[in-house]
């Protein structure tokens, strides 16, 4: 998978290259953006998501709190951890 991401990844930037004289701001202005470059993002995008769930966000929105979620569990299971390794001082 991981090699398969890069290939898209690699892709975006390649697309951006035949837009030389636009600016990034030019490029992902959502009303100007460039078919090519946006079907390359959106296929990069589905790939990724597809690391952290079968079926697609609905939106940004529902992609940000599905990783605000797994991020705050990632945190306490490490808190977690880390107060179960706590190694305990002799008196």
């Amino acid at each position: 998978m991981r090699k398969h991401i890069e290939s898209l990844a690699e892709e975006v930037l390649l697309i951006r290259e035949d837009y030389p004289g636009k600016s990034l701001g030019e490029l992902y202005d959502p009303d100007k953006m460039p078919a090519p470059l946006l079907a390359a993002h959106k296929a990069l995008d589905r790939a990724v998501e597809a690391l952290y769930r079968d079926r697609p966000f609905r939106d940004a929105s529902e992609r940000l709190e599905h990783l605000f979620n797994r991020y705050e569990k990632l945190i306490a299971e490490e808190q977690a951890t880390k107060l179960v390794k706590k190694p305990r001082r002799s008196e």
